[in-house]
């Protein structure tokens, strides 16, 4: 909690994300793909508190679910990278309350970076706009993309962001498998099959689909079959959706998660009581 040496206390929200569509090119001489994707924040989030100190020596303090966050935590990593670039009077202690699975695919640990950075910013205001995009891009590849709106067109390693517009109103359910999908392994296993993308489709078609019912959606995820193929989880998963028939589903990101949307909340909730694949927790959301 927040003591008599704060000045100012802040409640803050950090969306998950889905990747609506996901391509991935071959692994550039900088050991990066390059990507084509839509993104969007689903409602789904973390929350962190923010307490801003007054008095006394500068201090930083991050903490996850009540245990103190290490340096290769995202929000430690974005904390002193604020500090360091920005502000060296920077004085705070930041708690987490982690909802957002790890290692699914659901961006949580880049949601997390890019609240802190936004909410220091917005606090201390010491740069503009680009700089915290570039600062934002050096801690992960999609921190970027959670200092926009709520959906957007991403390219090059993530850090080219367009922002879209929201679409109507969509609901949906995560399935979560039992296991988690590293992502550097994940791409190897896309290098080896031979999976990623020579050409990638037209940006304007991957942004017009957005708007589209959702059966008209031509998106794909290059990671789906790869996982798949790769995870038993995975594969169960995916074929128990398939064989609902929702009006969209993916995957997200390099995985695990997967997800089914509708437009009508009725159908979600049908989809969500009759999906009882064994060893799958299961969360209802909706765009945000």
């Amino acid at each position: 909690m927040c003591h008599n040496d704060s000045m100012k206390f802040l409640k803050i929200r950090a969306y998950a994300k889905l990747n609506l569509s996901l391509e991935a090119g071959a692994r550039r001489d900088d050991g990066f793909h390059p990507l084509s994707s839509v993104f969007t924040k689903i409602s789904l989030h973390d929350t962190l508190y923010f307490c801003f100190h007054r008095f006394g020596k500068p201090k930083i303090r991050v903490l996850m679910d009540g245990k103190e966050a290490d340096a290769s935590n995202t929000m430690s990593k974005a904390v002193l990278l604020y500090r360091d670039r920005f502000c060296p009077e920077l004085s705070v202690t930041i708690r987490c309350r982690k909802r957002i699975p790890a290692g699914g695919g659901l961006g949580g640990g880049s949601s997390d970076a890019a609240a802190v950075l936004e909410t220091l910013n917005r606090i201390y205001r010491k740069t503009g706009s680009r700089l915290l995009a570039e600062a934002a891009a050096e801690i992960g590849s999609d921190v970027p993309f959670f200092l926009c709106g709520s959906a957007a067109y991403v390219s090059g390693r993530g850090e080219n962001v367009r922002p879209i517009a929201k679409r109507a109103a969509t609901y949906g359910v995560l399935i979560l498998p039992d296991c988690v999908s590293p992502t550097a392994e994940a791409y190897r296993l896309l290098d080896e099959r031979g999976g990623a993308k020579a050409v990638f489709r037209d940006p304007e078609s991957e942004i017009a689909d957005f708007y589209k019912p959702l059966k008209s959606w031509r998106y794909e995820n290059v990671f789906l079959p790869v996982l798949e193929e790769s995870s038993s989880a995975v594969a169960a998963a995916a074929e128990a959706i398939r064989k609902a028939d929702p009006p969209y589903w993916n995957l997200s990101g390099s995985g695990s998660s997967l997800y089914a949307l509708f437009e009508k909340k009725s159908e979600r909730n049908r989809f969500y009581r009759n999906f009882t694949e064994k060893n799958v927790a299961k969360k209802i959301f909706f765009l945000v």
